[in-house]
């Protein structure tokens, strides 16, 4: 429990009476309430402390010492018994104060005084001074250096992260590891970690035990296939294949040859073209290389996507549902009636309202046949058959 003492409002008997400040019950708050409390702050200063309406207090030349106070502004009700003098206030008070002990040189102390509060009159005498109190104001305290110590105290921005010192000897927020514990039920595992490069992914850690936890690693690289945008990426076994769709439309790893090009060397062209009556060829026109004649619609080997001359205006070289490339009506777009409609070029994909309203060929969502189930799911998840009540069902798990 922390100790606290209480300020009484003091003034002599018979003296002016001042206004005080009226908090919503009507008490006057012309009292102070002061804790003891944990401060680290050791400042090293010297003051002079000028009580100009009462000179014997004044005080010169007083070493500051450690806070041992902080104090607010209260008001005193349901005194028992009542007080001796009720009709003795204080002026009012607004400000927090931090009291921290002093040593002042003092050859002559003040003199006796004969003091009245609302408690009682007295002599008081032996007057030493101890304590000097300062405003104070409550803030958030960012990340930094505590006074002139080397202790590292304060609040991020970023609720996750910790201030500490840093591997420069400075006072800075980083991130927390958060990694640890187990996936959730979809398998997945949250948190940050230290290093930029490393994601927080399950991991097995003991070869007796097959419950994964959650550790900072590298992350392994996605395997060639269909991504969440309906194109074909990912990593292939053997670095020079690329991830492109092959001619029945699945996204397979293959050998692509280089495609037409100019030889800087020799400035000569060489390369692959979309079509087997294709040549590489000069281009007077753009002095570069180009694949002559003009092609018609089919599968650019160089790429895997559809490419080539289309002989109705408007009609473009795009995949078809069964993955061959064919001369299609205007792609996804919206119509007179604001409409989506028109074709897409990758196989699973359909021309619907996206987010913000536009149309563009979108992932078709998971679904199906059970039998064949297909279709895009979020990142983590796969399309395929959940057990389902009284049916089963095509969904992402």
């Amino acid at each position: 429990m922390k100790k606290f003492v209480v300020a009484i409002a003091a003034g002599a008997l018979g003296g002016m009476l001042c206004s005080p400040a009226v908090h919503a019950q009507g008490a006057a708050l012309d009292h102070l309430i002061c804790y003891r409390m944990q401060d680290k702050l050791l400042p090293k200063a010297t003051v002079d402390m000028l009580a100009n309406l009462q000179p014997e207090f004044t005080q010169k030349g007083c070493v500051i010492g450690k806070p041992i106070q902080f104090c607010v502004p209260a008001a005193k009700t349901n005194v028992q018994p009542p007080p001796v003098n009720p009709n003795i206030v204080g002026q009012s008070l607004d400000d927090d104060y931090i009291c921290y002990q002093a040593k002042c040189p003092n050859p002559t102390p003040p003199p006796s005084k004969l003091i009245v509060d609302q408690f009682g009159k007295r002599q008081q005498r032996a007057y030493k001074p101890s304590v000097i109190c300062v405003p104070a104001k409550k803030t958030v305290l960012g990340c930094g250096f505590l006074g002139t110590s080397k202790v590292c105290g304060g609040t991020c921005p970023d609720p996750t992260a910790t201030c500490g010192i840093d591997t420069a000897g400075q006072c800075n927020c980083t991130p927390k590891n958060t990694c640890d514990g187990r996936p959730d039920k979809a398998g997945a595992c949250g948190g940050t970690c230290p290093d930029p490069d490393l994601r927080c992914l399950p991991d097995v850690t003991s070869a007796t035990s097959n419950a994964p936890v959650c550790r900072c690693k590298k992350p392994v690289p996605p395997v060639c296939g269909i991504t969440a945008d309906g194109v074909c990426g990912g990593t292939c076994p053997n670095l020079a294949d690329k991830c492109a769709m092959d001619a029945v439309g699945q996204c397979t790893c293959q050998s692509l040859p280089a495609p037409c090009a100019m030889n800087t060397a020799d400035r000569t062209c060489g390369g692959a073209c979309p079509h087997a009556d294709q040549t590489c060829l000069p281009d007077t026109a753009t002095n570069a290389c180009s694949c002559q004649p003009p092609a018609a619609c089919g599968q650019d080997p160089t790429t895997g996507t559809c490419a080539g001359d289309c002989p109705t205006t408007g009609d473009l070289c795009l995949f078809r549902s069964d993955g061959t490339c064919a001369c299609q009506p205007q792609p996804c777009a919206s119509d007179a009636a604001g409409i989506c409609g028109g074709a897409c070029q990758l196989p699973g994909q359909q021309c619907q309202t996206d987010a913000t309203g536009a149309c563009n060929c979108v992932p078709a969502p998971c679904g199906g046949d059970v039998s064949a189930c297909s279709g895009a799911c979020p990142t983590g998840k796969t399309c395929g058959v959940v057990v389902g009540t009284p049916l089963d069902y095509c969904g992402c798990q």
